[in-house]
């Protein structure tokens, strides 16, 4: 084929609609309507503030508490894939990423390199997915000293997240390869009814695993006696667990509806699931480094009282570090015999310890049932 057949033929693709529009529509080249504004709006906040809890974080685990961990490990794992997605999403938006199939000129969807584009946020999903969900289930085992049921749980719940996310991502390195040839994609079956059964499938198992992690530790929660702000420190956390809960649950809906309606999912629809995406994934990253929150906030305190009162009283441990009075490990509950007069019996009292103020989220020690209670290890936050 001559290159003057070449450019016609490449013209004559330009012109044409990824798809015939609906009855009374005409294609938009030029200024179609997109969501890919609303869209790079959501991922830029949501990876602003990720990154922002998981700088915390880092300054807590080596400057404060000097812990470092696996979850560590993978939470930034989950932080550096989520913004390779958004460099991803903004170059997918320069090719009709959230716009209507109809308003995509034809010669973008038969470019192999534009189609393995939007293959790319499949490919780097799963591995957030699991960075993120491995991060907070390895946090359990750093907080919770608890049954040998609970750490296999855990363990096993490591392991099918493992082989679920990367039996996905190498079946679509499979469908980059064998349907991005624009000669053979649509004669194989494959590659027709990949999208929705596979989108369908990651959406369920996302929706499951994300209420399995979040039930798990309610046992052992449910068992302690928390103060106000210790209870208000589970509600936050359980809440935007909730949140990364419903946002996947909202994306199966969209998912499903879709799939049922027309067999196949359009690239508008695809904008709004993307935005489901983002916050789900941002948000299961947050919570993976909220338990530092409080350490960091303590921290930031004292330097502010210092500067403001430079002549107050040294504290009892350096800015830079967290005290054992602060950041402790719980025992199982015994008798405080702190402050007790000689001679007096305690009766099984026990007496307030006045280091308790200072405690972290789920770390006063007089604020556990009597009977068969976890041990909890906060000063690993």
């Amino acid at each position: 084929m001559s290159l003057a057949a070449l450019g016609s033929r490449d013209d004559l693709l330009g012109d044409m609609p990824g798809a015939p529009p609906p009855p009374g529509i005409t294609p938009n080249f030029i200024n179609p309507p997109s969501q890919a504004r609303g869209l790079l709006v959501v991922d830029f906040v949501f990876v602003a503030l990720t990154l922002l809890a998981v700088s915390i974080r880092v300054f807590v685990r080596r400057r404060l508490t000097k812990s470092w961990g696996w979850d560590d490990n993978t939470c930034i794992l989950a932080a550096l894939g989520s913004v390779a997605l958004t460099v991803v999403y903004i170059e997918l938006t320069k090719i009709g990423y959230g716009r209507h199939i109809w308003d995509i000129p034809m010669s973008w969807l038969q470019s192999k390199s534009n189609l393995q584009l939007f293959y790319t946020p499949s490919l780097t999903y799963p591995f957030i997915m699991l960075c993120a969900k491995a991060s907070i289930l390895l946090l359990y085992l750093r907080l919770f000293s608890v049954s040998q049921h609970l750490t296999v749980a855990i363990h096993v719940g490591i392991a099918v997240l493992a082989l679920f996310y990367t039996a996905i991502t190498g079946t679509v390195i499979v469908c980059m390869v064998q349907c991005t040839d624009i000669t053979t994609r649509n004669s194989k079956q494959f590659c027709l009814n990949f999208s929705g059964p596979v989108l369908i499938l990651i959406a369920a198992f996302n929706v499951l695993t994300d209420l399995w992690i979040l039930a798990l530790p309610l046992p052992l929660i449910l068992r302690l006696r928390l103060r106000y702000r210790e209870k208000l420190g589970v509600v936050v956390v359980f809440t935007a667990g909730l949140a990364a809960c419903a946002a996947s649950l909202a994306r199966l809906v969209l998912y499903a509806r879709q799939y049922h309606a027309s067999g196949q999912f359009e690239t508008w629809l695809q904008g709004t699931s993307s935005e489901f995406t983002i916050v789900e994934l941002n948000i299961s990253i947050i919570v993976a480094c909220v338990p530092c929150f409080p350490p960091f906030f303590r921290h930031v305190s004292k330097r502010i009282s210092m500067s403001f009162w430079p002549f107050a009283p040294a504290n009892r441990s350096s800015p830079d570090t967290i005290s054992h009075s602060e950041v402790r490990t719980i025992p199982r509950p015994r008798l405080a015999l702190r402050n007790i007069p000689s001679g007096i019996p305690n009766n099984g009292i026990h007496y307030p310890n006045p280091d308790d103020d200072e405690s972290p989220i789920l770390s006063h020690p007089a604020s556990i049932h009597p009977k068969d209670q976890p041990h909890i290890d906060i000063h690993q936050v």
